[in-house]
């Protein structure tokens, strides 16, 4: 999943389909402050063409009542850099802005043809990779839109609605424009009171969130056309393949990676590559450069958009556990956050590969068929019981057939101890796994508590070797710790690997947005 063009425009309303934001950073700053808002540029200004919001909110207090057609429009452009300043283009200083923006502003009919909406996002693209970062402690960027994207898909992060009650009618109510959709969220309830350990849960319940606890697709139709024109104007180019481009920032948009979010259907997507060197390029020393220019490449890629339209047929039903992405993406993909997400995990794989090994006649192996099933039943993980390979069908004559949904109270629930590194020795319940060198888990490591165990994106082969990139073979033993910075370097299971704590990995460049590991598949 991922914030797209479609999100931009439905959730803040800002248009996507228009001319890119680029050009020349440097400006007459002096020039442009007079004649667009009537003040001088600040003397001794040293934050490079920046001016402080809190200077912009002194010169432009309440609109005066008998403000003349140009002090209106000079009001407007001040709030329209604040706005720009303090939540779309977002930097870390928190509280300068741009007057190069000006530049967009002096007409304002000309204006409402950039695509505001492409910028803001290439810019929270580049911020989420840069916060993404090891070393990275902030973030910038609309923020606002992450977190009101998170509260439309996953419903366990969002607040209670609260009274959703008219507001209160304005004067002159009638000129303005109805409301995005992000603008539902303002009646929801705020707490007051200190919580401990969120952000430790939050990373948990992500880690075993469910396909069916996610809302794929918060827009229907219905809510699409309730919305006003200016949210969906775009919606042509939702799914284009093309650059996003705010000035020196260009990242690329990829929507055939995330297709499942517009009711289509996912495909292993095709190799991407991205020039890492066009993705280090920031403002530092490079105010004096025409971007339009530099970037001309990419700036025609956008200009040809509405001709590159990723599409698919529509998604019919939820995709099965084995679709062939949902095996390439556990394979690929940086699968946890915690390590005890991690953990539920290898216990749930562990179970189900029992599951499967169990497939014969024999009354004892049905008997142990059946407890894997209750299990994973009562641990909501019967999805992957029930959505076989065919090859496990076809021999499939298990006697848990009457076995409840996930939704249902399981016939049979095990008396596991909640200790994961304990190993049972009653009757009573099957032999559970440990973190031992085994066929199912080949772990190189075997922890001894659970602060050791960290997931890896390195996932290692069953036959104990790992292909490389040259198409050669090497032993896992041989896997170097900076490997596991590398989603290249992978085998062919989707079985997480625990690396020894103490091995010191080496940092990597790598993107938040997971679009910039070259040649990865």
């Amino acid at each position: 999943m991922t914030i797209t063009l479609q999100d931009v425009q439905i959730i803040l309303g800002l248009s996507v389909d228009g001319l890119p934001i680029t050009g020349r950073v440097d400006q007459d700053y002096e020039a442009l402050c007079l004649t667009q808002l009537g003040f001088p540029f600040p003397e001794n200004n040293r934050t490079g063409g920046r001016i402080q919001i809190r200077q912009l909110s002194r010169w432009f207090p309440n609109l005066p009542e008998n403000a003349n057609d140009v002090e209106v429009q000079r009001y407007a452009r001040a709030y329209i850099l604040q706005l720009l300043g303090g939540t779309l283009f977002a930097d870390k200083s928190n509280n300068l802005v741009h007057i190069t923006y000006l530049q967009f502003l002096e007409d304002f009919e000309a204006a409402g043809q950039y695509s505001w909406g492409s910028a803001t996002l290439a810019h929270l693209y580049r911020q989420l990779c840069l916060a993404a970062d090891i070393d990275g402690a902030e973030i910038a960027g609309p923020v606002i839109l992450l977190q009101l994207w998170a509260w439309d898909r996953l419903p366990f992060l969002a607040p209670i609605m609260g009274n959703v009650l008219r507001d209160p009618v304005l004067e002159n109510e009638e000129f303005f424009p109805p409301h995005p959709f992000g603008h539902r969220w303002k009646h929801a309830l705020e707490t007051t009171g200190a919580s401990m350990h969120v952000l430790t849960k939050y990373r948990e319940m992500i880690d075993m969130q469910k396909p069916d606890e996610v809302i794929w697709e918060p827009y229907p139709e219905a809510v699409i056309m309730d919305l006003p024109a200016y949210c969906s104007s775009g919606r042509a180019i939702w799914r284009t393949r093309a650059p996003l481009i705010f000035f020196c920032v260009v990242e690329m948009y990829h929507p055939d990676r995330v297709m499942r979010q517009f009711g289509l259907r996912q495909r292993i997507p095709p190799v991407q590559s991205t020039n890492i060197q066009l993705h280090k390029i920031d403002l530092r020393g490079k105010t004096d450069k025409d971007w339009s220019a530099e970037h001309s490449a990419y700036v025609c890629m956008w200009n040809e958009r509405a001709s590159n339209i990723a599409t698919d047929e529509s998604l019919e039903e939820p995709m099965d556990f084995y679709n062939p992405y949902m095996l390439w993406y556990r394979r690929i993909t940086r699968r946890f956050m915690s390590p005890r997400g991690a953990i539920a995990e290898a216990l749930a794989h562990g179970i189900t590969s029992i599951h499967q090994l169990t497939l014969g006649d024999d009354v004892s192996i049905a008997r142990i068929r059946d407890v894997a099933a209750s299990t994973l039943t009562a641990v909501h993980e019967d999805y992957r019981m029930h959505n076989e390979p065919s090859s496990f069908q076809a021999s499939h004559h298990s006697s848990h057939a009457d076995t409840p949904s996930r939704h249902d109270t399981p016939l049979y629930t095990p008396s596991v101890p909640f200790n994961e590194f304990v190993t049972p020795h009653t009757p009573s319940v099957p032999p559970t796994m440990t973190f031992e060198a085994t066929e199912a888990f080949p772990f190189d490591t075997a922890p001894t508590s659970s602060r050791h165990f960290h997931a890896s994106p390195i996932m290692m082969n069953l036959s104990g070797s790992t292909s490389t990139q040259d198409g050669g073979m090497r032993d896992n033993d041989d896997i170097q710790p900076e490997d596991a910075q590398n989603p290249a370097d992978v085998g062919h299971s989707d079985i997480p690997l625990a690396r020894n704590h103490n091995v010191r990995v080496v940092k990597r460049t790598r993107c938040g947005t997971g679009s910039h590991y070259l040649g990865s598949d």
